[in-house]
């Protein structure tokens, strides 16, 4: 055994050695001796009476050592002491690495014959010094002991550093392999082929970064989704999200979700806490920012700072309370393009216009809802139903939407909403169970519907290519509307090319329902096979018409719903009294819209609807009548053998609108209106009515004369709840 003694000097809270401890790696079973100076704080003592002998040697010490280079600390045994001195012993594995050559500070603990007590003594900073020797026997090739610096190799076959597939051979090693030059160099080859492809994919990356919007911009490579699906979205984090929606949806077993004001969380309260928010979260509700502190919206005199600051602090709070952070819903719907951009920055979707998401693709920075409870009012027309507030319409949004398979979502807000829309919204919910349509949360509904490329903004260069990937990106263009109308010539478009425009308010240029989108296809053969698609914005129609070459116009415009029907829709304003009876089409029923504007033609020159009836089309059998604004009104004329009109003669029905005041229908019961109405008599030989728009489920009705001057509406409640029917106008025929 070879061994070294050292004394520990301790004075004044310190301690010292008297020589540093110098070893070489490699050392190993070197025995080191500690004496403690006679200044010693400590004494060694048996404890096995009050009365004690103090003895030094039935004691115990421990060495803690501190090693270099972020080593793991060193726990030596416990070990007794030794004549007086306390006896530690550094073996081969502590000193055998190359990591573990440097400086190493050291503490002693002291222990009593019990090993109950301990004390230990300040540490000897760089008490024990660990050198590379000058030279090794370390000349061996083997895995688990072979190093750094003295390591050989030795010769091998040659090895692949890929297979056929491109992928490396990977080799498993074991302690007791050789190390071989082919085996070194194939994995040289590996780094280097790897490095390689890392620098052609960053190329290629780098390309497609080139081409695409700084922020929104990706490629969807998930499978498309067709179905339909429904989400339901409410406004502001109200408190009675806690203690109305939620209620209401658990109950459902359905998804929803809220976006939350989030300075308002825990301070205001007309919203939630925390607490209800995290309860929500726990029963399928998911959170979206509707920004930090916003009143009113971003659009109102915020600096780009401030607007960075609602939508970063916002979002930030939602991530750091363990929340939905990835969708932001714009306060008001107010926002332009800048707004737009910074919203892109922090959110991957946001919610927007009112309406619904028929295009083909979304527009990710602002995503259509339906108004539900409240804010109804630019709710669009949805099969005839502007009843923007009632169980049948948001019926006829869910059969719209499940029609298209798209993405419908209904926007409350709770705190504006009555218990009878509480009950509507029970009601629908049911609803949309019935048909299998999935609620889905904000999130799931985006990565089920988001675009296969997402490019860009409206305002701008984009490209948005929707679930249809083939049809929507071959041979599309967009081009802006500027010195483009109605009548622009199909040669101002490019060949065998779809040409996308949009046109606004400001510069709609005289198209079908005002302001919305136009597709024109001019066909590479033959401009007789060109055609334009017109979707208005207001509503979900879509209008078209094709290119005549030998008049160089456009034809008539035509609903396309009407294509297969008897009765045809023609956009407004697009015809005249002077009109050909040849440009209507045979064997159809057409209607137009006139404005005063453009009622010159017509008698009375005053606005109103031209309905042309060419079920039979042969001259002669055809007729034209005109129905003038508000008003019974009714001139019509013959289309004659040679096509020519004969004149306008006035034929007027007695029709009258009215009014018709609230009514209370109670549960399997009768109720009636008496109405007055001057036009009618005893001696009126029949009647019809009709409420404008349709009555609640389960009312049945009959019109009567009643007697001079009264017409009377009997209804009847064929439910087990009462019904309240809303003021509306009816229309009634009269025949006297």
């Amino acid at each position: 055994m070879i061994f070294t003694d050292r004394t520990i000097i301790v004075k004044k809270g310190t301690s010292s050695i008297d020589d540093t401890i110098v070893l070489y790696r490699g050392d190993k079973e070197v025995e080191i001796r500690f004496t403690l100076n006679e200044g010693s704080p400590f004494r060694f003592g048996s404890g096995a009476s009050p009365n004690i002998i103090e003895k030094t040697e039935a004691a115990y010490g421990q060495l803690v050592i501190k090693a270099p280079n972020d080593l793991p600390s060193i726990f030596s045994e416990i070990a007794p002491t030794n004549g007086g001195k306390i006896v530690f012993t550094i073996t081969a594995e502590m000193i055998d690495e190359i990591t573990e050559v440097g400086n190493y500070t050291f503490q002693i603990r002291l222990l009593d014959e019990s090993r109950n007590s301990r004390a230990t003594l300040p540490e000897v900073v760089n008490g024990i010094e660990i050198r590379e020797p000058i030279a090794s026997e370390d000349t061996t090739n083997e895995v688990g002991a072979a190093t750094v610096g003295y390591a050989l190799t030795t010769a091998g076959t040659t090895e692949n550093a890929f297979d056929s597939q491109g992928n490396y051979n990977k080799t498993t090693w074991v302690s007791g392999d050789r190390i071989t030059d082919t085996k070194l160099n194939k994995m040289e080859t590996g780094i280097d082929e790897v490095n390689k492809k890392v620098a052609d994919n960053s190329s290629q990356i780098k390309d497609i970064e080139n081409g695409l919007d700084e922020s929104g911009t990706y490629i969807n490579t998930n499978s498309k989704n067709t179905k339909c699906c429904i989400t339901f979205l409410d406004d502001d984090g109200h408190v009675d999200v806690y203690n109305r929606l939620l209620p209401i949806f658990k109950s459902k077993n359905a998804k929803f979700a809220a976006c939350l004001i989030t300075d308002l969380i825990d301070t205001d309260p007309g919203c939630m806490s925390l607490n209800q928010v995290k309860e929500c979260v726990k029963n399928g509700m998911e959170t979206l920012s509707h920004t930090k502190n916003v009143s009113t919206n971003l659009t109102d005199n915020y600096s780009d700072s401030a607007i960075i600051e609602q939508l970063k602090v916002s979002k930030d709070w939602l991530k750091n309370n363990g929340f939905m952070y990835e969708g932001f819903v714009y306060p008001q719907s107010g926002y332009n393009l800048k707004i737009r951009k910074f919203v892109k920055e922090y959110y991957k979707y946001a919610f927007g216009d009112m309406g619904f998401n028929d295009l083909g693709y979304l527009d990710h920075s602002r995503i259509k809802r339906i108004a539900f409870g409240s804010w109804t009012t630019n709710n669009p027309t949805v099969n005839g139903n502007s009843e923007k507030n009632t169980l049948a319409y948001y019926k006829e949004c869910v059969d719209y939407a499940n029609s298209k398979n798209i993405w419908l979502i209904f926007m409350s807000h709770v705190g504006q909403q009555t218990s009878e829309q509480d009950e509507i919204l029970k009601q629908l919910l049911d609803y949309i169970e019935s048909l299998n349509i999935d609620i889905v949360t904000p999130s799931e509904g985006f990565n089920l519907k988001r675009n296969q490329v997402n490019i860009g903004d409206l305002d701008e260069t984009y490209l948005f290519i929707g679930e249809d990937l083939a049809t929507n990106i071959t041979g599309y263009k967009f081009k802006k509307s500027t010195g483009y109308n109605k009548d622009t010539s199909i040669a101002a478009y490019d060949k065998n090319c779809k040409t996308l425009q949009f046109f606004l308010n400001s510069d709609k240029g005289g198209f079908p329902d005002g302001a919305g989108s136009l597709e024109t296809y001019r066909s590479k053969e033959w401009d007789g096979l060109s055609y334009q698609i017109f979707r208005p914005f207001v509503n979900y129609k879509t209008y078209k018409r094709v290119w005549n070459p030998a008049t160089s116009a456009w034809g008539n415009w035509i609903w396309m719903e009407d294509q297969n029907s008897i009765i045809i829709t023609l956009p407004y304003n697009s015809v005249t009294a002077n009109t050909p009876s040849s440009e209507f089409e045979n064997n159809k029923i057409s209607y137009c819209q006139i404005t005063t504007s453009r009622a010159d033609s017509f008698p009375t020159k005053i606005g109103g609807v031209l309905e042309t009836n060419k079920i039979i089309k042969d001259n002669g059998y055809s007729y034209q009548k005109y129905r003038v604004y508000n008003s019974n009104i009714i001139y019509e004329r013959k289309i004659l053998s040679d096509g020519t009109y004969s004149a306008w003669v006035i034929n007027s029905p007695n029709i009258v609108t009215i009014k018709v005041p609230e009514i209370l229908v109670n549960a399997n019961s009768f109720a009636s209106h008496e109405i007055t109405c001057e036009n009618v008599t005893a001696r009126s030989t029949g009647i019809t009515g009709n409420p404008m728009w349709g009555l609640t489920e389960g009312i049945l009705y009959n019109v009567y004369v009643k007697t001079n001057g009264k017409i009377c509406i009997s209804y009847y409640n064929t439910t087990t709840t009462s019904i309240t029917l809303a003021e509306r106008d009816w229309k009634f025929f009269i025949n006297n």
